[in-house]
């Protein structure tokens, strides 16, 4: 059989072939693109192009003419030849589609986010987390000998805002003084004190930090001795406020007693949404907002700081501006109802790391070595204004003191330790060293 005569046969067979499919199909009534519009048919059917052939013409011909050869050329062995063609390129085509899906899945999944994080993880990690993520832990790795425990976690402590009050029992304001802001615009820090300490020159007089206030144990600006931890996201919500009325045992008839006298010193938390307490201005009354936390946030920044105490060296201290404070969803609301996974936060586009191990000396731009802190800073001075209330009994309007605001403040990212020693690590509090 000559060349040409091999090919009509061939062609016969495709043309034998797609008749019978043809009649099939119709015959099955089965038409995928059936109910749709001429436009989406027409992108269906386009969805469902055949993939370029891997077999090319000449390895076809290749083929036919080891049949040929053979001397025993039929239409059996012609449909045979076919048969084997189509069962190699369906396993291949199969195989490059799949590979085709998952990088085209992938790229998308890179494009959009999707899939790109640990499902446990309520914020989402930026490309450049995920470096910067990567490169510290493969670090940490080398540095440890390769045993190294990761795990998720988070650190939270107290930040608290005092405002003092100027004006009238007819009008007055709540008000941040800051006249020297450019040479300390610090208005509070966090992370400088564990469960246990005494914090100095807190609103309502002395008070002693609890596990409401922070989770962070004695000194509480450490770690873990050989801990290092990445910071991913941050996040804040307004756990409630403290005013202070002047000498409440003669100001107000009948004099009040128990907690209400301790909220009226400036000794309690207070959530007053009705403004028995509160000037009314206080809260939005229509949600669960609280317009004097706004406010500060909006006129305020918060950085991260880092002390090297450096026994027996230099001293050093590095602070990085951060974001704004009201970037972080909810500091005007109290409580984190608003999610599932613990609360909204603020995903940082880029990392840092809190490490006190003097082996792995951090760059000033990941952070630094020693003592962590958040700092709130502001810049100018924040007014408020209100009108003071009456209140138990008394007669006029009184005018308050002062108030303060409290901040849960929270730092999320990934804890690293050394895999060896367990018992070194385990049911140790985190000290400062």
């Amino acid at each position: 059989m000559t060349q040409d005569n091999t090919a009509m046969v061939l062609r016969g067979v495709e043309d034998g072939l797609r008749a019978a499919a043809n009649k099939s199909s119709e015959a099955a009534g089965e038409d995928e693109a059936a109910g749709l519009s001429s436009d989406a048919g027409e992108v269906a059917n386009d969805a469902g192009a055949l993939p370029d052939l891997l077999l090319m013409e000449l390895d076809l011909i290749k083929a036919v003419r080891q049949i040929e050869v053979d001397g025993n050329v039929s239409q059996k062995r012609v449909i045979e030849l076919v048969r084997r063609a189509s069962r190699v390129e369906s396993e291949f085509a199969h195989r490059r589609g799949h590979v085709r899906g998952f990088k085209k899945g992938f790229e998308h999944a890179r494009r959009h986010h999707h899939g790109y994080d640990d499902p446990a993880v309520h914020w989402r990690r930026s490309p450049q987390m995920h470096e910067f993520r990567n490169d510290i832990i493969s670090r940490y790795r080398r540095l440890h000998g390769g045993h190294v425990r990761e795990g998720l976690g988070q650190y939270y402590s107290t930040i608290e805002v005092q405002m003092e009050v100027q004006g009238s029992p007819t009008d007055a304001a709540f008000i941040i003084s800051v006249p020297s802001a450019p040479d300390n615009p610090v208005i509070n820090q966090c992370f400088q004190y564990g469960i246990d300490d005494a914090v100095p020159g807190w609103f309502g007089g002395p008070h002693i930090a609890n596990a409401g206030d922070t989770n962070l144990q004695e000194p509480g600006q450490g770690l873990y001795q050989d801990e290092l931890f990445i910071i991913e996201a941050c996040g804040a919500y307004l756990k409630g406020l403290r005013i202070a009325y002047p000498t409440p045992t003669t100001t107000f008839s009948p004099a009040p007693t128990a907690d209400i006298l301790k909220a009226l010193s400036g000794q309690e938390l207070i959530w007053d949404r009705a403004g028995r307490i509160f000037p009314v201005e206080t809260f939005n009354q229509f949600d669960d907002s609280c317009e004097i936390a706004k406010a500060v946030a909006e006129a305020s920044t918060f950085y991260f700081n880092w002390i090297d105490k450096a026994i027996g060296g230099d001293k050093g201290q590095n602070t990085k501006l951060v974001d704004r404070f009201c970037r972080i969803p909810s500091v005007g609301r109290r409580g984190f109802r608003e999610t599932s996974g613990g609360g909204l936060s603020h995903d940082l586009p880029r990392g840092y790391i809190w490490c006190i191990d003097k082996m792995f000396q951090a760059s000033s731009d990941m952070g630094g070595n020693g003592l962590f802190n958040a700092e709130l800073h502001t810049d100018e001075s924040v007014v408020f204004p209100f009108q003071p209330i009456r209140l138990y009994g008394s007669g006029p309007p009184v005018l308050p003191t002062g108030m303060a605001l409290y901040w849960q403040f929270v730092v999320h990212g990934t804890s690293l330790t050394p895999g060896r020693d367990l018992d070194r690590y385990e049911g140790q509090p985190r000290k400062r060293m």
